[in-house]
């Protein structure tokens, strides 16, 4: 048996893993607090989680909340730790989720007790079977609404793990929300699923761009401002988002390039639930839940130094992680039939299925825009066509050198890759084209844009204005 154990005190945690070790026979990995034991068990999910309540950082009730919000935590068995001051919190785990509690110190007839009972119900599940763990599970799919995006559509039991992850993180307001995956994805649409849950909310759905805003101007947008706070300050003060979106949601997308001074700012929200505006002497209670979204490693990022590692603790105690487009092959020649009726529908056009051939081309294709490349390959065929099917010729711009390159890929530019006009080529004009199609793919995120021309972030700012 494979049994995650986390406690901050090394004598209490060494004690019950020799008992685990050499009494019950279990392979043991040790935790110092919540938030290490979260990543191991990101890394490798363990049947069996024993913890301390109370702990620094994350204690034992935020582990088993983040635990319960993973697909792969479903099933584990969460058994708590605590004082005889704790049963109250006790009471609350077992509510939550939790499989069973221990007063402290652990007695090693009580563990041993607990440990078997669970082991005997795992095998009597396993032996007898329900009539719905026996019966084989249906291929998923469905067209969600989702409110202030319109419909999307679910093509696979993948998705639909995280479609009812992101409400079962809507229940909970408090718990901060981390969406990571690659550009095209659609980390906005999860946003919204775990703002609304299963039914439309009225609350406040704000978002902020975080690479659009400028550094210094970031702390005035996200916490607002009271009179005279700098110079240009409006009279009246100004209201952040995070006032805008009291009683609802924020969503800071790309949160990886929030500034780095920042960040302990924020924390302090997260933590605290309140705030100072800028300038301000008054403290602002917030009931504002925080969704983020990113597509880089924050992980990484954070053991570089360049995002706080605490906030990133934080932050992912909700986390989904959307994959890409290419690991769900399955799900594309459905979403792009779907797509396919809502252009022809939206231009007029005659279309009305894909032709087998470019069925498999669109599946083998690496898709490195996800589903937003997706979506504009097919309008692209739509506006330049108006057939009953998708043909190959239809999609012949796709299999060009460098298709497999992933999304953000330098791809070299070879001679005998392109054909300049007989009439003559306006190159001023091919700059702003590149640079319009740059933003639009990295969402107006200049850093990122420049990143991919080549530019420097204060060079393509300058290009940027003359557009």
């Amino acid at each position: 048996m494979r049994v995650l154990l986390v406690d901050d005190e090394p004598m209490s945690r060494h004690g019950v893993a020799f008992f685990l070790r050499m009494a019950m026979n279990c392979e043991v990995v040790e935790c110092e607090d919540g938030a290490e034991a979260l990543a191991r068990f990101q890394a490798e999910p363990f049947p069996v989680v024993i913890s301390d309540i109370r702990m620094p950082r994350m204690d034992g009730l935020e582990l088993l909340q983040a635990l319960r919000a993973l697909p792969q935590g479903l099933d584990c068995a969460v058994i708590l730790m605590t004082g005889f001051a704790d049963v109250d919190s006790a009471v609350t785990a077992l509510r939550r989720g939790a499989y069973d509690y221990l007063h402290k110190p652990v007695k090693t007839e009580t563990l041993a007790a607990v440990l078997a009972k669970w082991n005997q119900e795992r095998e009597s599940r396993v032996s007898h079977p329900t009539a719905a763990e026996e019966a084989p599970r249906p291929v998923v799919s469905q067209t969600l609404e989702v409110p202030g995006y319109g419909a999307v559509g679910i093509f696979s039991p993948v998705l639909r793990r995280l479609v009812e992850l992101a409400f079962r993180l809507h229940e909970d307001r408090t718990l901060p929300v981390l969406i990571q995956g690659e550009t095209g994805t659609g980390k906005e649409v999860f946003a919204r699923l775990v703002h609304h849950g299963r039914r439309e909310s009225t609350r406040p759905f704000v978002s902020l761009n975080c690479p659009a805003i400028a550094p210094t101007l970031f702390e005035s947008e996200l916490f607002g401002y009271e009179a005279g706070a700098f110079t240009g300050a409006r009279k009246t003060g100004s209201p952040g988002k995070l006032e805008l979106a009291q009683g609802g949601t924020l969503f800071l997308d790309e949160i990886g390039d929030l500034p780095l001074d920042l960040q302990p700012k924020l924390l302090r929200v997260l933590q605290e639930r309140e705030m100072y505006r800028v300038g301000g002497a008054s403290r602002v209670a917030l009931d504002v839940r925080l969704v983020a979204a990113t597509n880089r490693d924050l992980g990484e990022l954070a053991a570089r130094g360049k995002f706080r590692q605490d906030l990133y603790y934080r932050l992912n105690l909700g986390l989904i992680q959307i994959p890409p487009l290419r690991e769900r092959r399955e799900e594309i020649p459905h979403l792009a039939q779907m797509i396919l009726a809502r252009l022809a529908e939206e231009k007029r056009r005659a279309f009305r299925y894909l032709s087998a051939e470019a069925r498999a081309l669109l599946t083998a294709y690496p898709w490195p825009g996800n589903v937003r490349e997706l979506h504009n390959a097919l309008e692209r065929v739509a506006l330049l066509y108006d057939e009953e099917s998708v043909r190959p010729e239809h999609l012949a711009f796709l299999a060009v050198p460098g298709a497999a390159l992933p999304a953000d890929a330098a791809a070299p530019l070879a001679p005998d890759n392109f054909t300049l006009p007989e009439e003559g080529l306006d190159l001023d004009a091919l700059n702003e084209a590149i640079l319009r199609r740059a933003l639009e793919k990295f969402g107006g995120n200049k850093t990122r844009a420049a990143e991919y021309l080549g530019l420097t972030r204060s060079s393509i700012r300058k290009r940027a204005a003359k557009l």
